[in-house]
């Protein structure tokens, strides 16, 4: 098993180790590792702790929401070097391409957190409207403006 990390479930803000199903190379099929599989009990546990935590999450104000969000999007950015390794031992694409995936995703964060901002000041449904269309657009930017991978 070289250099595939360690995966454990997250549920409730506890890591867990679980039995699961080996990760194939797909290159010679040999075992890189083992991706655990939860059990239904365990996603009774992930699902009453979702429900707790939107709980709280819809009490969370705009701002503070903001916050967390673009907390987030700089936690991917500090780790996107090592989240694209990770994803690429087993996506048949080499770490530099999946790079601009995963900024993708930081990015389309921060631009919610924009979208989120003028919502709250604005305080309207047509600022919501105004701010969705903004979201789709640069989304649409975001997403679908990439070059293609050599020999696709």
């Amino acid at each position: 098993m070289t250099g595939y990390p360690e995966l454990e479930l997250y549920i409730d803000g506890r890591w867990k180790r679980a039995d699961g199903q080996a990760v194939l190379n797909p290159a010679d099929e040999t075992v890189l590792g083992t991706v655990p599989s939860a059990t239904i009990a365990d996603l009774d546990d992930a699902i009453a702790a979702a429900e707790r935590g939107f709980k709280i999450w819809r009490k969370t104000s705009p701002a503070k929401r903001t916050q967390i969000i673009l907390k987030a999007a700089s936690l991917i950015r500090e780790r996107v070097n090592e989240m694209a390794v990770g994803v690429a031992i087993v996506a048949l694409n080499p770490p530099s391409q999946l790079k601009a995936d995963i900024l993708k995703g930081a990015t389309v964060c921060i631009l919610l957190t924009a979208v989120l901002a003028a919502i709250n000041y604005a305080g309207s449904a047509r600022a919501f409207w105004i701010g969705f269309a903004l979201f789709g657009w640069f989304y649409f930017v975001v997403a679908f403006t990439a070059a293609l991978p050599s020999g696709r």
